[in-house]
């Protein structure tokens, strides 16, 4: 999952106020969107994310588990997210084609 690491890195930047959280909306549900915000006032400002580590597990069909190792500077802190698979949508009156996607409906930082 090639992705995963795209993901956990645009994750990391926006924590530490380098990105918009408005980049990730799509991928984001409303309520990752607010604990978004809340997270990023108690991380470490200015300093550029790197990732030491991922691992990602696959709990069941459509959903995959991902714990990341971040570093900001000398701290390490890690990053629990969940992902969910959500399937696409046909057109139908009043409603636009959709792809299916993957949605992040829940995170942590510890």
């Amino acid at each position: 999952m090639a992705w995963s690491r795209q993901f956990a890195q645009v994750i990391a930047e926006i924590l530490a106020g380098a990105r918009s959280p408005r980049q990730l909306a799509p991928l984001t549900t409303e309520r990752v969107r607010d604990r978004i915000a809340l997270l990023t006032q108690t991380l470490p400002p200015g300093q550029k994310p790197r990732i030491r580590r991922i691992v990602t597990s696959r709990p069941t069909a459509g959903v995959v588990e991902m714990t990341v190792v971040l570093g900001f500077g000398p701290r390490s802190r890690a990053l629990a997210l969940r992902l969910e698979h959500v399937p696409g949508r046909r057109p139908a009156p009043g409603l636009s084609a959709r792809p299916a996607r993957w949605l992040c409906t829940a995170i942590e930082v510890g």
